[in-house]
């Protein structure tokens, strides 16, 4: 069976119940969807953040950390100047944010591409350049 094949690695809870699952067992099977909004992340009052804007398979994780980020970013930049036009902060606010969120989705989509491929790729290396990019405002 490929699902039991697939999940031969996992320890924790699958060990308790991986003998229990067979050809015959109903598995819940998810199409993913992956999306990075290239345009503006605003109009006039109002700006996305989070899935709505950047959205990846969870293969590492980021989903809410990323909205958390966005969330934090957005905060600072509003706070920044009281003199700055909404539509030049929501602009520093994408700019900021862009490339993380660009290389989240990228690095999450190639995980699941050498998933479906069989391909052992360098996930280290992708979780690292992922790591070093979380931005925290000061």
């Amino acid at each position: 069976m490929i699902f039991k094949k697939l999940a031969a690695g996992y320890g924790g809870p699958w060990e308790q119940i991986a003998d229990s699952v067979d050809e015959n067992t109903p598995t819940n099977y998810t199409w993913f969807t992956t999306h990075l909004v290239e345009g503006p992340w605003h109009r006039d009052q109002v700006v996305l953040i989070g899935d709505a804007i950047h959205n990846c398979p969870p293969t590492i994780a980021q989903g809410a950390a990323m909205a958390l980020e966005d969330a934090a970013v957005l905060v600072e930049e509003l706070l920044a100047d009281d003199d700055t036009p909404l539509d030049e902060v929501f602009t520093r606010f994408r700019h900021r944010r862009f490339d993380r969120a660009k290389t989240v989705v990228d690095s999450s989509a190639q995980l699941v591409q050498w998933m479906i491929d069989g391909h052992r790729g360098d996930v280290a290396e992708v979780i690292q350049r992922v790591a070093h990019m979380v931005q925290v405002p000061a």
